[in-house]
């Protein structure tokens, strides 16, 4: 058996090489973009795609050829290691001596299971680099895949075409064209199934499953050898719930195979087994410590969190942290300082509330979880001194200059997160949310989604204030409905989280006033004298469920 940490921690060197690889081919596509861009005569535009492409797919095979080679040498060493650990850990269990059972090393039963392991899971790994690509959504939000030669050459057309006909300028075109690399990621795709993850995922759940497999089957060979008749089960904080009432407690063969080993089948499970022998092995926890094995539930920020909730929304917090850091990386690949900038200060935002949501939940911050490979110490250090220069700029630009201190004093501040820092932020968070739109638009792309949301629900407030009560109740409504429209439309503006807005604006389009009456009419079964009203009445009623996200 393997235990939960050594399951979590088994995977991070592989991982790392695809994440190489991840990082090679997000820096080569958006460099050559971004020069692609530049040329402007269409004739040499035309060589220089055919001779790039070109010479991206050779180098991009290359890197791939060498990943594979790498990742080979990586997985045999790993499984290898892992059955190792696990053959330990189970004769340690059952206290047996060493000539009790067959050693591991002199067992060719189960060092031909091994080899054959290494070979599929080796195989197979080199399989998802054959699959590569990046997904897209479409006008309707569905998600669709292309190939990396597919969309290396659409991104490069669009931003091409977009400066040559002046749609757009240079900058905005490939910042437009790396948006769409660092938000899909390099991924390997099933065409088939749909099913798509980012390599360096799908990569540790290959290698997770092997280890399984190989020491699955060590256990059940060492339990036969050594006379054991039951099974164990691990126990680890942060259980899904449905594993939870099994682990940590003894079961029967028939338990074991009908139960327990389905459950620790399922993807990204971090329990294993281990053979006992019934009423004479000793359980690893007593009852009362499986009672108390995760922390009590916490509040943050008005919600309350189990520990597996918690575990849950660190996940999802790391993984936007790694997807910001592969915005980084295409920008600064592109020459895109502004969105640079804006990468870099949101990414420091995500791990100031990572860090005090794991100091909540009263557990590590797991940033190998985040790790980048092509986010090395110098891009880290440019991308800190980018986020805090502009931080500064915005503050700045915002409050009044007796309230903003030196830029140095400012990043002393801000380094030891300091009271005066987080006064400094409530104040221009204040000043932004009682502002005009039109006294903050130099602040648009870079507003949390908290304060915008703040923002928006105090105009929305103002909106009956804001009618001409001698018109009509039509005329009444339009008003407020033209009001909540701008007013949406200014605060989709202003979020930092522009892949956010994007999405807002296909699922929550704003609608004309005709529009919206007919709504109401065929949801609610409203007349439309009933239906204006209504628009009116709830011209200044923003959505609970989002305000309450936010504790508003």
């Amino acid at each position: 058996m393997l235990t939960p940490e050594q399951l979590q921690n088994l995977p991070q060197e592989l991982t790392d090489l695809y994440d190489q690889l991840s990082e090679f081919i997000l820096r080569d596509i958006a460099r050559r973009i971004a020069k692609g861009a530049q040329i402007t005569d269409t004739a040499e535009y035309q060589l220089y795609r055919a001779r790039s492409l070109g010479l991206s797919t050779d180098e991009i095979a290359a890197k791939i050829a060498e990943i594979n080679g790498s990742s080979a040498a990586e997985i045999n060493r790993l499984i290898r290691e892992a059955a190792a650990q696990s053959d330990e850990f189970d004769r340690k269990m059952l206290g047996a001596d060493k000539g009790a059972a067959i050693p591991l090393e002199d067992n060719q039963q189960l060092q031909k299971l091994i080899s054959a392991q290494i070979a599929e899971t080796a195989g197979k790994c080199e399989n998802l680099t054959n699959t590569m690509g990046f997904a897209d959504h479409d006008f309707l939000g569905r998600v669709y895949y292309l190939s990396m030669t597919d969309m290396y050459r659409r991104e490069m057309d669009s931003a091409h075409m977009k400066v040559v006909t002046g749609v757009t300028d240079y900058m905005t075109a490939i910042r437009q064209a790396c948006n769409k690399l660092a938000a899909s990621g390099v991924r390997t795709i099933d065409y088939e199934s749909g099913r798509s993850d980012r390599i360096e995922v799908a990569a540790r759940r290959t290698l997770l499953t092997s280890v399984a497999h190989v020491t699955h089957r060590i256990s059940e060979q060492n339990g036969e050898e050594l006379g054991a008749d039951g099974w164990e089960m691990s126990a680890h904080s942060g259980s899904r719930p449905s594993h939870a009432v099994y682990q940590g407690r003894q079961y029967t063969q028939e338990q074991y195979e009908r139960i327990i080993k389905p459950l620790i089948s399922e993807p990204n499970c971090r329990h294993d087994v281990f053979p006992i022998i019934l009423g004479v092995s000793e359980p690893v926890y007593t009852e009362e410590e499986l009672q108390n094995i995760d922390q009590p539930p916490f509040t943050y920020e008005g919600r309350t969190y189990t520990a597996y909730e918690a575990s849950q929304q660190m996940r999802k917090m790391e993984r936007a942290m790694r997807k910001q850091k592969d915005r980084c990386i295409v920008a600064d690949a592109a020459g895109d300082e502004e969105a640079f900038a804006t990468a870099s200060i949101r990414l420091n935002r995500q791990k100031y509330i990572y860090e005090d949501f794991c100091k909540a939940a009263d557990s590590y911050t797991e940033y190998e979880r985040t790790y980048v490979t092509g986010f090395n110490r110098s891009i880290a250090a440019r991308s800190g001194v980018a986020a805090i220069k502009k931080e500064y700029k915005l503050i700045a630009s915002t409050l009044d200059k007796s309230a903003v201190p030196s830029i140095d004093d400012f990043k002393k501040m801000l380094y030891n997160n300091s009271d005066e820092y987080k006064q400094l932020r409530h104040q221009f968070n204040e000043k932004v949310i009682n502002s005009d739109y039109d006294d903050i638009k130099h602040l648009n792309g870079s507003l949390s989604d908290k304060v915008t949301r703040q923002w928006y629900v105090l105009y929305d407030k103002k909106i009956p204030d804001m009618i001409d009560r001698n018109q009509s109740i039509e005329d009444q409504a339009r008003q407020a409905h033209a009001l909540r429209n701008q007013f949406r439309t200014n605060a989709r503006d202003l979020m930092l989280n522009q892949d956010e807005r994007k999405w807002l604006d296909k699922s929550h389009p704003n609608l004309t006033f005709e529009e919206q009456v007919d709504k109401k009419m065929s949801d609610k079964g409203m007349t439309r004298d009933e239906a204006i009203q209504d628009i009116l009445k709830t011209a200044s009623k923003s959505n609970k469920k989002v305000n309450e996200k936010f504790k508003l």
